[in-house]
């Protein structure tokens, strides 16, 4: 009988697609019970000595990209110059906040949750809306359900990493950047390649507020030590598996104090290790404004030479009990004047906290309540406000003030310096990955999986192995 490396069909990923290459066999996993011996690599779809023919399944070694059609078919979002572009032409975000409430974090997308997700897509596209931002995914679980849904809707989805922990005290909750050791990297990683396979998912936030003070600034190496790591690890995933490298952005407080310093401090250096576009939490104008009053101007100002995306990751000023919120703000941010800078902004939330004491109350667009059957919904007066705003902004061209806003020539500042309202240095730590390792692991992503086959299945003139998946 012959071994298995006569009749095994390798596969193999280039960077750039398929190519014919040879496969340490080794690496495969002989499942059969017969004895792989002599010859250690074999050619791409060689057969050496049997003369049956085997029928193939091939699959993505990273998981299989999801194609989705008809008219809301979605293209993987890039960053170029200042704007984001699906293809040639530029992505405005229109997005809500996505989350479950509660200190413990809580995966939206898993498949318990697709009745849920279906009723609520409902809504996504009466709001018009085109992305979701996503506080916490489960990197264990499967997403294709939900993530198709989604982009069959024509919805994207901007997911933070794991880099945070919340805990809760008598002071209340509160939300830090976790210690950046090797296990935080290996849920980073994890995170990377669950989200990195599908369309739909337009980035990654590196962080979600981490500097909200000015002594939190000083962890800023660490946050930068983190968005390092994460993009040679996604370079090197995508030279071995051909992976996705998804966008990397940083989303900053509301406070104004840093805001800038923190936009430069992260934005300064190799391209290797800054972000590839920055958001931050605006709450500013609030009811009946404008520009002036809600310091848009200012914000104009300030990112108006930015040479990266910038958008609103939170909006949506609650002025308590004075009365609903009208999203007045909504209208200012995909004005011409706004969206010559930003690229559109993120709506705070989509449910409303059961919670009156959170913190978080009453920012919800709608409100989950008992329902004979399941759960149901209830649109608050927020949801019709903001539905009526993105309806009277969705016509707008963005064509026009784009001009000469994606000039590849410019460059990053230096690291800003200490400073009384800056305590970051410049010296990252070196990496925690072990690097070699996590070469090895990806490369076993990419080695056949040679399943079950029965002796019978290698006799000559008998019936032909089962599907061998590669």
């Amino acid at each position: 009988m012959q071994c298995i490396e006569d009749v095994i069909v390798g596969f193999a990923r280039a960077k750039n697609g398929l190519k014919w290459d040879r496969i340490p066999l080794e690496k495969a996993k002989c499942r059969i019970g017969l004895q792989c011996h002599a010859a250690s690599t074999l050619p791409f779809f060689f057969l050496r000595t049997l003369c049956f023919s085997l029928r193939i399944q091939t699959h993505s070694p990273m998981g299989s990209i999801m194609e989705t059609s008809g008219p809301h078919a979605v293209s993987p979002i890039h960053t170029k110059g200042r704007y984001f572009w699906t293809g040639s032409q530029r992505f405005i975000i229109r997005g809500v906040v996505y989350r479950l409430h509660g200190c413990e974090p809580s995966d939206p997308l898993v498949d318990e949750r697709l009745d849920d997700l279906q009723r609520d897509i409902t809504l996504f596209k009466e709001l018009g809306l085109n992305t979701l931002f996503i506080y916490h995914i489960d990197s264990s679980r499967n997403h294709n359900s939900a993530m198709k849904l989604l982009a069959e809707a024509g919805i994207y989805v901007l997911i933070s990493l794991p880099t945070s922990s919340c805990r809760s005290d008598d002071a209340g909750r509160t939300t830090t950047f976790r210690p950046y050791n090797s296990q935080l990297l290996q849920d980073c990683f994890a995170t990377i390649d669950c989200m990195s396979q599908y369309p739909n998912t337009l980035g990654l936030i590196v962080a979600n507020g981490a500097l909200s003070t000015i002594y939190s600034t000083a962890i800023a190496p660490m946050i930068s030590t983190v968005i390092r790591d994460i993009k040679r690890y996604m370079a090197t995933a995508g030279e071995i598996a051909g992976q996705r490298q998804l966008p990397i952005g940083y989303s900053a407080s509301r406070s104004r104090l840093i805001l800038k310093t923190t936009f430069d401090y992260f934005t300064a250096g190799r391209p290797d290790e800054t972000v590839d576009f920055f958001c931050y939490a605006n709450f500013n104008w609030c009811g009946q404004s404008t520009m002036h009053i809600s310091g848009y101007n200012e914000e104009l100002k300030t990112f108006a030479n930015a040479h990266i995306p910038i958008f609103f990751s939170q909006y949506g000023c609650n002025l308590g009990t004075l009365g609903q919120r009208i999203f007045q703000e909504t209208s200012a941010i995909y004005s011409p004047a706004m969206t010559h800078v930003f690229s559109g902004g993120i709506a705070y939330e989509f449910y409303d906290s059961p919670d009156i004491t959170s913190g978080h109350w009453g920012y919800g667009l709608v409100k989950e309540e008992a329902a004979i059957v399941g759960r149901g919904l209830t649109k608050l007066p927020d949801f019709h406000s903001l539905k009526e705003r993105l309806r009277d902004c969705k016509d707008l061209s963005f064509q026009e003030v784009m001009e000469d806003e994606t000039k590849p020539d410019w460059t990053n500042k230096d690291i800003p310096p200490l400073s009384s309202h800056w305590k970051a240095g410049h010296a990252m730590p070196y990496s925690m990955a072990d690097w070699n390792e996590v070469k090895r692991n990806l490369e076993e992503k990419v080695w056949m999986d040679v399943g079950e086959l029965t002796a019978t299945d290698l006799k000559l003139g008998q019936h032909q192995p089962n599907s061998i998946r590669v």
